[in-house]
Formats: C-alpha cells, structure tokens, sequence
C-alpha cells in the first residue's frame, strides 16, 4: 500500500462541513475539537514545565472512514469483519483481538512524508464502559437495554486530519494506485452533504423520563455514603439516566452539530454505527500516549457557571478553595498514579498539574494532569487495558466502586463513561472519557450524568451538581427542537428534571 497526502483547505468550519459528506457512512468517526482554543485555564498550582503541558488540548481535529476491517464485541463473544465480508468470531479478550489486529496490519502503513499530525490512520472507535466486565468481577444486577455493542472499532487507512493551530488540513489515503486514492479522497470530501446549518435557538421546554426519581436518587446516595463510613470504598462514581424516545424523523448529526455549539469541548466526538449514533461533548481526556509519553487528565470537582461574571468568579475561587472537591480530585489521581505505574517506567509517573481550573460552557471544573513514560515492552492496548475504564467515572477503589455502582444504578451504562479514542498504525493514542454524551439509540435517545461521591458529600448538592451538568444537554436538545418544523416535534413525557 502507498500513502497519498492531499492538501485541504482549512477553515474553522471545515472539519464538520467535510465529516458531513461520511455522516451517515457506518463506521464513520469525527474526532472533534469542538473547542479548538481549549479551555480557559487558571490555577493555584506553578505551571508545569512538563512537554504534554505545552500542546492545547484542542489543537487537532480528525476524521475517519471507510475501515478496511471492524471488531464488534456483545458480551463475551467477538466479531472482525472485513471489507468484503469475512467474519470471524472470537471469545477471547476484546483488548487481545485488537492489539492482535494492530500488530497485524500497521506493518503495511508507515506515516507519510509530508503529514506531521499525530493520528495518519490505524485503529479507531468505540471502547464502552461493559468492556470493565472483562477485566473485573463484577455482579451482573442492572438491566441492559442499550443496542450498543461493548466495543466497535474499525481499521483505517483513509484520515482527514487538521491542526487549529497551523490553520491546515490534510487527508491521507492508503491505495494501491493514484486514481483509487483520488476516487476515495473525493467520497471523502465531495459527496453531497448533510444539512449542517446551526438551528436557531429559542425558549423551549423539553421534558425527559428519569431513570428513578428525586427520592429514589437521593437514597441511592446516602447507600454510597454508607459504603464510605463502612470502609468499603472512598469514593464512588454514581449516575442518573434521561431518556426519551428517539422521533422517526430525528438527525443524530445535527443535533450533535447542535451539542457542540451549546457545550463545546476539546475532546468531543461523533461516531455512527448505522441505526445508532454516540455524540459527545467530552472535556475530559482519558490517555494519550506520543513518542512514549502517557498522559491522563482527571475531572474531579464540578460548580455552575454564573451569568454575572462577579458570581462565576466567586464559584469558581470557592470550587479552588473547596476542601470536598480537591479530595474528590485527588483520591483519582492516586488512584490514576498506580493505573499508570502498571506500564510506565517506575521512577516516571508524576503529578504535573494538581486541581487546576478549568471553565467550559455550563460548569467550571478541578482538573489534575498524571503523566508517565510508557516501558519499551508495552503499548497503547496494554495501557488501555490496564486503566481501563477510566478511574474518574468509577471510583476507588476501582473494582469495588464498579461493583456498587452495578447495584444502585438500574440500567447499564453502554458506552456511557467509556471511551472514544485511536490508536495509531505508530502506536499513538488519544481517547476521551465519554461524559456530557448523548446515545442515540434505535428507538430512544439516552444521557447519563453523575458525580464523584465522598464521605462529606451532600446529597441535596451532589443531586444539583447531576443537574448542572446536564444543562448543556437539555439546552441542546430545546435548540433542536426549536429548529424543527412543528408538525414534526416529538411530544416529550415523563417527569421534569
């Protein structure tokens, strides 16, 4: 295979105007940095010298389709399919089958002179909160009734790639001959495309079904308090569910091109899967990992923006002076130090950013940096395997805050707190922590919010701090909703948040 380099025009709308000629292609994947001059960032902590540090988060953008081969995982049994159609069936280990794949194929694509963005083409997609059912014990209490598979990955040798902060954009195709690479790079970029005009934004109200109520939540928070008191755990990740039914008519890409105007954010992200979408509007990086430097950045501590800019400064200043929140914080990143010890070199791992603040949208944030250098006999599957799911959106420790959260929470979390991510054919990785993300299900539209909970939390607050979270979400879909034509608004039950 050969690598052709094609020259794109940047602009700042280019990224979603070109990923909407593959929309609707399954396997499709837009790894988008929808807040491409990253997060307003202040901190009571010195700058960190560390070269992670020096990148912005939101520098570059990517699209992916066209695999030359996808891993769908459902339960314990997995599928490869190739491009023409070969199906193989495994039970063996999700992250095994990857790495396998990888190491199969990138032998076959060494990046291109001429392309210097980190991600030229490999492995890409959906990682899903189950796949922690492969790796821990956990007691099977909560029901399942999500399409998503566990894991859905694909092969690709055909990327988009753009870098904000040069203003340029590239795509690279892997083909056997010029002409096949121009007919791919022109399905790529030519097609006729989806309607991606930003709807108009008006008043509206839009009521959601719960997954339990105020009361039913409230007392399921007080269980995890309990477990804290008892010794069992320090702290646990626990989440409420909003559901809706999914209209005949609905676009799951523009209303994620609706998400990401309400609540932008440098790790967002779209996957289409055929009948069902995930659309993301993630602030949370999960791991990165560029010539042997691991990266993860916790999320731990959460207030409300303010419209009064004396207000907002004030939640911000008491979320850096909140003792409850900093220990939230820093339980995670003890516990991300030693999910990282298990594969970075001993000395390495180190805390380069501890419960800085960063502004989105809709909340304000404690934010910490944990890096490390990756060992010369591992790589990205083995740390993904190894943190995986991410320790901010289960608890510690791990395992048995992942074994409550399965006996409090009614409905199984699908891709919900797992991860979107690629892994190059190089062996570089980024993948976010899927939080703020919609799941655009076959017959109904889901999204989960939920916070870390420890022993001085308050139920009453921790309850509210699901709802701010969730105020970019229901503002994008009041947008949507606004957009459509009345006749073809879905009528919305269920009790009010």
């Amino acid at each position: 295979m050969q690598a052709f380099v094609f020259t794109i025009k940047y602009t700042p709308q280019a990224p979603q105007d070109l990923f909407s000629c593959v929309a609707h292609d399954p396997y499709a994947v837009f790894f988008d940095s929808a807040r491409p001059d990253t997060a307003h960032s202040t901190t009571d902590n010195p700058a960190s010298t560390h070269p992670a540090n020096r990148v912005p988060l939101g520098r570059y953008s990517f699209i992916a389709a066209f695999p030359i081969e996808t891993i769908e995982t459902y339960e314990g049994n997995s599928f490869t399919i190739t491009a023409v159609g070969e199906r193989r069936a495994s039970a063996a280990n999700p992250f095994d089958i990857a790495k396998e794949r990888l190491r199969h194929h990138k032998e076959h694509f060494q990046r291109p002179q001429g392309y210097d963005m980190p991600f030229y083409g490999g492995m890409a997609g959906l990682f899903g909160y189950d796949l922690g059912r492969r790796l821990e014990k956990i007691p099977v209490r909560s029901r399942h009734d999500l399409s998503f598979p566990d894991m859905a990955i694909g092969l690709y040798t055909n990327v988009i790639g753009f870098d904000h902060q040069e203003q340029k954009a590239q795509a690279v195709i892997f083909a056997t001959t010029a002409a096949e690479a121009k007919a791919r790079f022109t399905a790529m970029t030519k097609r006729p495309r989806t309607e991606n005009t930003p709807p108009t934004v008006r008043p509206q109200t839009v009521k959601w079904k719960q997954d339990r109520t105020r009361q039913k939540y409230l007392a399921d928070l007080k269980k995890v308090i309990d477990h804290i008191y008892a010794g069992d755990i320090f702290q646990t990740n626990l989440t409420r569910r909003f559901q809706t039914k999914r209209p005949s008519n609905f676009n799951a890409f523009h209303h994620y091109q609706t998400l990401r105007l309400t609540s932008p954010a440098p790790f967002a992200a779209f996957m289409q899967l055929g009948n069902i979408q995930i659309g993301s509007a993630s602030p949370e990086r999960f791991l990165s990992l560029r010539d042997g430097l691991v990266e993860t950045r916790p999320i731990k501590g959460t207030a409300p923006r303010h419209v009064q800019p004396d207000k907002d400064k004030k939640a911000a200043q008491d979320l850096l002076n909140s003792e409850k929140d900093r220990a939230e914080n820093i339980m995670i990143v003890d516990l991300l130090r030693n999910d990282l010890a298990k594969n970075c070199t001993d000395p390495s791992v180190r805390v380069d950013a501890l419960n800085r603040l960063e502004s989105y949208s809709n909340v304000h944030h404690l934010v910490s940096v944990v890096s490390g250098t990756l060992r010369g006999d591992r790589c990205a599957t083995d740390l993904l395997r190894d943190c995986f799911p991410g320790g901010s959106i289960t608890g510690a420790p791990k395992p048995r805050a992942m074994h409550i959260i399965e006996t409090l929470e009614p409905f199984r979390r699908g891709p919900y707190c797992g991860s979107i991510g690629y892994i190059g054919f190089d062996g570089a990785m980024d993948s976010n922590i899927l939080i703020r993300t919609v799941l655009y299900d076959m017959d109904k539209i889901v999204f989960n919010v939920g916070g870390g909970i420890v022993a001085d939390s308050v139920p009453a607050a921790e309850l509210q701090e699901t709802l701010d979270k969730a105020s970019g979400i229901l503002a994008s879909f009041e947008a949507y909703s606004a957009a459509q034509p009345p006749a073809k608004r879905q009528r919305r039950g269920g009790e009010k948040p």
